[in-house]
């Protein structure tokens, strides 16, 4: 079924005036449709916001390296630091590599170890902070380079933290899309009974239209149209308000922020969210109020 016929058929303004008044049922369709244009939008925009986010972080991740230089028993651990980056400023693919200073090792551990620990009396390891060209380098290459030059230095270019990373966006991902489902499932069964309930309720209408010879899809249209419209506007006030929460969201620390700096220069996704949210609810209400019309219709 053509989807711009089913929007042009809702909003046509010759649709037949004879459905029976049921203000109560469409202010429980607006009010269903708002919520679940609430949930749906909301958890959309999370799955993207975090989505993007991941991606970020796993993209940063992948264009720097660490080498941790473990001197071997009775080895001299910045001589091997020293090879290590002597190594690493000639490998192509690198664009830089720096050896972290103790201060800056401290600076790194004092979340976890407090500011005034004693990182001397401690087997820290020296690090190296490798910063990576497009592509990067050939780690096997680099790796054998350094188990000759400097044994005891480790390559490690952060592929375990971005695996989970990449294994959590798909699941959000998921998630935000089983969401939207639910929340379209759970409107068009409500549209649905609703539909079912307003026709039953004037049977008394649709028996005398049918005796003179009215069709069933004329019948169907009457219904239509204001459940459509019910729907599409709640949905559209509902993900409206889910947008402006996002909108506004107050930075989480260590994340920038969790909508500007998830969504980047994306608002136009905030923007369109109450548009879309309409547009699927109306759509939604229009086949549910179709389907439950040809249901009852076809039984009398």
């Amino acid at each position: 079924m053509n989807a711009l016929r089913l929007v042009q058929g809702a909003l046509s303004a010759k649709a037949p005036p004879i459905a029976p008044r049921a203000r109560v049922i469409g202010g429980l369709i607006a009010l269903v449709a708002a919520a679940t244009g609430f949930l749906a939008a909301a958890g959309a925009l999370t799955g993207f916001a975090a989505d993007r986010i991941a991606g970020r972080w796993s993209a940063e991740l992948s264009a720097v390296a660490t080498v941790r230089v473990s001197a071997p028993a009775e080895g001299d651990t910045d001589a091997i630091a020293l090879s290590a980056l002597a190594v690493l400023e000639s490998t192509p693919g690198v664009a830089s590599a720096h050896l972290l200073s103790e201060a800056e090792s401290r600076a790194l551990l004092s979340p976890w170890l407090g500011p005034d620990a004693d990182i001397a009396a401690l087997p820290v390891p020296a690090l190296i902070d490798v910063q990576l060209e497009p592509g990067g380098p050939d780690v096997e290459e680099v790796r054998r380079r350094l188990a000759l030059d400097a044994p005891g230095a480790v390559w490690d270019d952060h592929r375990e933290w971005r695996a989970p990373l990449i294994v959590a966006a798909r699941g959000l991902r998921r998630a935000a899309a089983a969401g939207v489902l639910l929340s379209t499932g759970a409107l068009a069964a409500m549209v649905a009974v609703a539909a079912t309930a307003t026709l039953w309720s004037g049977s008394g209408v649709v028996r005398t239209l049918k005796l003179i010879g009215a069709e069933d899809r004329f019948i169907s249209r009457a219904f239509e149209r204001p459940f459509a419209l019910r729907a599409a506007i709640g949905a559209g006030l509902g993900a409206l308000v889910a947008a402006l929460i996002a909108a506004n969201m107050p930075p989480v620390e260590g994340i920038e922020n969790f909508t500007a700096g998830g969504l980047g220069a994306d608002w136009r996704v905030i923007l369109i969210t109450p548009f879309a949210a309409a547009l699927i609810a109306g759509l939604t209400a229009l086949g549910a109020t179709r389907a439950a019309a040809h249901f009852v219709l076809r039984g009398r």
